[in-house]
């Protein structure tokens, strides 16, 4: 991969976690295998000192089991740091995603 092509991804995920206000973020595009884990890399600087997260997922185009994880990651996370997190706007694919995983009532709502 060239540092160019890398730069530019590097560069689409910080812009797919957009800090709206302290501790209130918004996600946007797709979360999938491909993006998740750069999201997850960028989300982890940027939540860093946070005491509350927000998370607006009103801007996630398309998910699948690989943005799901992503949310239990980010609620481990909070949990290591003594942070609250809550996710507004879950889309409903990830929402019937969460209940056929059976992880729905863990995703603070």
């Amino acid at each position: 991969m060239t540092s160019q092509k890398k730069n530019n991804q590097t560069k689409d995920s910080e812009e797919q976690v957009r800090l709206q206000s302290d501790g209130q973020f918004l996600i946007t595009g797709d979360l999938d295998f491909h993006t998740v884990p750069r999201v997850w890399n960028v989300s982890q600087s940027l939540f860093a000192g946070s005491k509350a997260l927000t998370i607006d997922l009103s801007g996630v185009e398309s998910t699948n089991s690989a943005g799901l994880a992503l949310l239990i990651e980010w609620i481990r996370f909070a949990d290591s740091k003594n942070c609250s997190i809550k996710f507004l706007n879950l889309p409903e694919q990830m929402r019937q995603l969460a209940q056929l995983c059976g992880v729905d009532e863990k995703l603070p709502v």
